[in-house]
């Protein structure tokens, strides 16, 4: 379909409706990735929230679903739905995933290897909200977080029960169940969830089954203390379909040339959190964590098969001392993270696992230890200042059965500042300017090599990614429902990491500079209508070495979402989303010599009921993907053939929820 045709109707209907499960920055709400518990009109960035209801309303049935609409993310799949799905932002190609912190009420749940976050292990119905903090935040989080930070934040009780369940049904076998509750008896709050998510897939071997559950314990005495224990299961079986070449996409995107690749996934989560007040003038919070994944892997078609299992601990202690000083507001915090991940592998050379063909361990181990104060220097302006200080110790023992093994260890260090001035203009409008340092250290993959293919190393030479990070932006609610936000960022990029065809090893690139502009408008005149539009432009180049000039691959210039909602009759109302992402070099082309990946356009469809005879009930029914565009959201060079991942064709869905 044409773009201009498509955008002709999405002015139509955007205009009359909306799926869009967006809330830009709400004062109301507590921020708690700004771990010192702000509101997004307090925090010198670009911040966006999505709530319960915003997903509820958008008929999501999962969070890469929930997060897909927000402007200036995008998501890539291998498999042509949301289990595998790897996030982008701010300009990052290859592997991107790895320069986007993503938390579980404060829990890291990026993995120490190379493969991509397990969206799955997030049941939908535990999530309360989603913040997404843009920009590079390495002072604060440290590892991963150059391009922004999504943090997840999951039900806890509440003062009255709560008991929710939703059914969704959708094409290609999908069907997803969960429920819910909530409530509190005395100081004692509890949420407990369960949710079951499976479908047969768009393409063929492209199916999954998951399911899962979650929980969590509050002891609260307010002013004085509280206690918090949460916990959550998933467990998830899928197919990898694998890549196809241009021809073989053209002919029937929903085929599979690799019959026998697929993988078991099983996670735990458990956080502890202890919060007391009236420490030592402030508010002392420890958090411990543990995760374990159990990870199966049968690669036929790399002649691959792993077990793997990751162990990982963490603490994190910090001090929030709020008052005045010299007669203004100031807020100061400070706080360790101590993180170790352990890595038990064993790889073999067969289906039945009866040929070893390495075994060992890498173990992660990361300090860090941060400090951020802001003070307010006149009435409305706040200047923020904050550092970290952060060491990365990878070890490794491996040993392959055709010998080679090897037993090396390298420690690596980052130190970092940041500076930022924040004026609020009033309650719901700021201008704010950020500039700072940010680095990611290597993934374990990265620094180890452990196939187990006779050509096992340490890589020793590889260093952390390092740049410098600038935005200014301004939020402006300038009445009658309509808000204005844009966000302009710089960052400047040396040894960013990615995969050498002709070496066969990872390797520090050369200097890159990722620059852009973010924009959103939301209006909404009345609670029956609301626009919303965001567009993001992003220029990502090689600025030294023989790719001078060059694009980074797998990064689009041009990303825009327009949606909008409208109430009807008989208390239905309908809404549109539409996306449209521009040309991109596929993975690997550091060149710029081989074909872009096409542009490709979406529009989605909603209709939603709630009676107002019976409260809490929901009914919706949607068409995603209306046009049945025929695109890939990533693909990358190849020796032979280059290899595409075709992306879902139009798709119907319908669901009801109840909560009482």
């Amino acid at each position: 379909m044409k773009m201009h045709t498509l955008l002709a109707g999405v002015v139509f209907t955007a205009a009359a409706a909306t799926a869009a499960p967006v809330t830009n920055t709400a004062e109301e709400i507590v921020i708690t990735a700004s771990r010192a518990g702000r509101a997004a009109v307090e925090m010198p960035q670009n911040v966006s929230i999505i709530t319960a209801r915003d997903i509820e309303k958008s008929g999501a049935a999962n969070v890469v679903e929930a997060l897909k609409n927000t402007g200036g993310i995008e998501f890539r799949s291998t498999s042509g739905n949301s289990a595998q799905a790897e996030i982008a932002l701010r300009g990052f190609g290859e592997n991107s995933f790895g320069r986007v912190l993503v938390l579980l009420d404060g829990q890291r749940l990026n993995r120490p290897d190379m493969a991509g976050i397990n969206w799955l292990q997030i049941p939908l119905a535990n999530v309360e909200r989603i913040e997404v903090l843009r920009g590079g935040q390495s002072a604060l989080y440290g590892d991963n977080a150059t391009a922004g930070v999504i943090n997840i934040v999951t039900r806890k009780g509440t003062a009255e029960p709560v008991t929710a369940a939703a059914v969704d049904v959708a094409s290609y076998g999908t069907l997803n169940l969960r429920a819910g509750t909530q409530g509190s008896a005395g100081p004692v709050t509890y949420a407990a969830n369960i949710e079951r998510d499976e479908t047969a897939g768009y393409r063929d071997r492209s199916a999954y089954r998951a399911w899962g559950a979650g929980g969590s314990l509050g002891l609260e005495k307010k002013e004085v203390a509280g206690l918090t224990l949460g916990a959550a299961y998933n467990v998830i079986d899928f197919q990898l379909p694998g890549y196809l070449t241009k021809q073989q996409m053209e002919d029937n995107p929903r085929q599979s040339v690799f019959p026998n690749d697929d993988a078991h996934t099983a996670t735990l989560n458990l956080n502890l959190g202890l919060k007391a007040e009236r420490v030592a003038g402030g508010r002392l919070e420890i958090s411990g964590v543990y995760g374990r994944q159990d990870l199966q892997s049968n690669t036929a078609s790399w002649q691959s098969w792993s077990d793997v299992t990751i162990n990982s601990f963490g603490v994190m202690p910090k001090w929030i001392a709020e008052g005045e000083l010299a007669g203004r507001h100031n807020l100061f915090l400070a706080g360790v993270d101590l993180d170790f991940d352990r890595l038990s592998i064993n790889r073999f050379a067969d289906d039945a696992r009866t040929l070893p063909a390495l075994n060992g361990a890498v173990e992660k181990r990361v300090i860090g230890v941060y400090a951020r104060d802001e003070y307010e220097l006149v009435d409305k302006l706040t200047l923020g200042l904050g550092a970290r200080a952060e060491q990365c110790r990878v070890s490794a023992n491996i040993s392959p059965a055709l010998g080679g093994g090897f037993d090396d260890a390298k420690t690596h260090h980052a130190n970092v500042a940041e500076g930022s001035l924040l004026y609020q203009l009033d309650p719901h409008s700021k201008l704010f300017a950020r500039a700072g340092m940010v680095y990611r250290f290597p993934f374990v993959d990265e620094q180890v090599s452990y196939v187990g293919y006779g050509a096992d190393a340490f890589n020793a030479n590889l260093d952390p990614e390092q740049g410098a990070n600038f935005e200014a932006g301004a939020e402006l609610a300038l009445g009658q429902g309509l808000t204005l936000a844009a966000t302009a960022f710089l960052l400047n990029m040396r040894d960013e990491i990615a995969f050498n065809a002709v070496t066969m090893q990872n390797e520090n690139l050369d200097a890159t500079r990722h620059a852009g502009l973010e924009t959103a408008l939301t209006y909404q005149p009345c609670p029956a209508f609301r626009l919303n539009a965001a567009y993001t432009f992003t220029s990502a180049r090689f600025t030294a070495g023989a790719n001078d000039g060059n694009d980074v691959p797998l990064v689009p210039r041009h990303h825009l979402t327009v949606g909008g909602e409208v109430s009807l009759p008989l208390d239905l109302a309908a809404g549109a989303q539409a996306n449209w992402i521009s040309r991109q070099y596929l993975g690997g082309d550091y060149t710029n010599v081989g074909p872009q990946l096409d542009a490709y356009a979406t529009l989605d469809l909603l209709l939603r009921w709630t009676p107002g005879f019976l409260n809490g009930l929901q009914i919706f029914g949607g068409l995603d993907n209306v046009t049945d565009e025929q695109y890939a959201s990533v693909a990358y060079r190849g020796f032979m053939a280059d290899g595409y991942y075709p992306s879902a064709g139009r798709t119907w869905k319908a669901g009801a929820s109840y909560k009482f």
